[in-house]
């Protein structure tokens, strides 16, 4: 979603009231207070578990261009079991700080 689309939704339609990366339950991320998110580097490791790979799963698809999907609680890359990655680039956290709408 864009800044623009962002500004002109109004939040109380959202579910719980938060709209914030990643979309689920797990993680009780608000817009307003988002993390601890660790960033990835080239040459980094992060073991792969059914928590983090919210977190990882669409860098991983996109170094790789294949898709990460958790099953069974195995995740696999493609075909293949993965536990543990190995990210390829460098990775920055941006955001604004625009929030006053967001009380």
């Amino acid at each position: 979603m864009s800044q623009e689309e962002l500004k002109e939704t109004n939040i109380s339609n959202w579910k719980d009231g938060s709209f914030t990366f990643p979309f689920d339950s797990n993680y009780k991320w608000t817009v307003k207070d988002l993390g601890p998110l660790h960033i990835p580097k080239v040459g980094e490791s992060a073991e792969l578990d059914s928590l983090n790979i919210k977190l990882y799963r669409l860098l991983i698809e996109f170094e790789t261009g294949q898709s990460l999907k958790r099953k069974y609680n195995k995740i696999n890359l493609n075909d293949s079991l993965v536990t543990k990655y190995t990210f390829k680039s460098n990775y920055y956290f941006m955001a604004g700080d625009n929030v006053s709408k967001f009380k």
